[in-house]
Formats: C-alpha cells, structure tokens, sequence
C-alpha cells in the first residue's frame, strides 16, 4: 500500500481578495483556537477593511466553506486518469489521500477548526452539508455516481469515513502518512458492503419504477376507447 504524495498545484495569487482572506484566517487558526479568531482581525491580517471583507464572505462558516471548495479543486485537478480502470475503493482511497496531501500545509489550523467544530454540535451539523458538497465532488473524481438520492448517501457514507481517518491524520506525524492510509483503508473496507447495497438498491429502485411504468401503461391500454360525441335532436 505505498503511496507517492502528489505534487502540490500552485498556491492562489497574493492578489485574490478572496483567497488572501481564506490565507488570512487560516494562518490566524493556526496560531490559537479557532473560536477566539475574530472577522475583524481576519480582516485586519489580510490588509482589507471589514466591509471589503463582508463583500465577499457572510461570515467565518462561509471562509471554511471557500477553504473547502479550494481543497476540492487541487484535489480534482490532480485525479491520475489512470486509475479509471481500478476498483472502486482504490479510486475512492486515491481521491481521498489527495485531499490528506491538499491539507498538509494547513494541519495545524485544521486542527484548531476541527476542536472549535467538535465543540459546538449546531455548527458540527451545519458543516455537514459542507463536507457533503465535498464528498459528492471527491466520488464523482472518483468515477462513482453521486447523483440521486443514493449518491447523497454514499456522499454522506464517505464523509463518515473521512471524518473518522481525518482524527487519525491530524495525529499522524509519518510524512508518508502510512498511519492514515491504514485508517482510511479499514474505512473504505468496512463501507463496501454497505455502498455495494446501496448500489444494488439503486438497481432495485429502477426496476421497481420500470415495473410501475409497464403497469400502468398496461391499464390504459386496456381502457376502452370512447365513441364519438353526439349532440341530442
């Protein structure tokens, strides 16, 4: 199960607005707890006033979420083509490890994030959706559907199991990550029985309206035909 970490993709430009902000609070969770880390002071490390800073993000939920839309990207733009023709899991381990090596150089403002999350369930929850849009992006990299309803709960399935690898990541002082790699395999084992039923529910669910469609198309056809209208006298 070695693994070579891929290469990193530039960082954004210093010139961004936006991406200086994400930089601006990141570093500033790096150095203490999240929870103490004002937008004034996001504002203040990124040399922009706080309106300029409230014309881009509506508050510190919606700089993580931009943060995470970063990591989906660098993740997406380096998925080796090559493993089309792998199984599943390995697919879905490979994306996954890119998303562990796109966070290598944030570890310790993840960790500040990750404690200041774990204390507050309402944000835990509302995050939530935030790791879903992330995990549909990281299955459809990984060639596996993530449409539908069933492709919210294999979304919601991998996100508990990066959530589970991610405590074992922030601990895993290994640079080749052999400990997380370890992790998130006996994850992605024990959640293959369960998106393997999840897959064959979706087959049975298409079979099920395949059958209501022929039924019904059944009964009108075997409804008789009206005779023309006629008008009395």
């Amino acid at each position: 199960m070695a693994r070579q970490p891929r290469s990193q993709s530039a960082s954004p430009t210093a010139d961004n607005t936006a991406d200086s902000i994400v930089d601006a609070a990141l570093a500033l969770a790096s150095e203490r707890d999240w929870d103490s880390v004002r937008l004034s002071e996001i504002a203040e490390r990124s040399g922009i006033g706080l309106a300029e800073l409230r014309g881009h993000f509506s508050g510190k939920h919606d700089i993580l979420s931009a943060f995470a839309a970063r990591i989906d990207r660098q993740v997406l733009e380096g998925i080796d083509t090559e493993l089309a023709a792998e199984p599943a899991r390995d697919r879905i381990f490979d994306v996954v490890m890119g998303r562990f090596d796109a966070l290598q150089p944030y570890r310790e403002a993840v960790r500040s994030i990750a404690r200041a999350l774990n204390r507050r369930p309402a944000e835990l929850m509302a995050w939530n959706s935030v790791a879903l849009r992330s995990m549909r992006w990281m299955l459809e990299g990984a060639g596996i559907d993530a449409s539908g309803r069933f492709g919210a709960l294999r979304a919601q399935g991998l996100a508990w199991a990066y959530g589970r690898t991610l405590r074992v990541w922030l601990d895993d002082d290994d640079p080749g990550m052999a400990r997380t790699m370890v992790a998130l395999d006996r994850r992605l084992r024990d959640g293959e029985d369960w998106l393997r039923r999840i897959d064959s529910l979706c087959g049975l669910a298409g079979m099920a309206r395949r059958a209501t469609r022929r039924r019904r198309q059944a009964r009108r056809d075997e409804m008789p035909e009206e005779g023309p209208e006629t008008s009395p006298g």
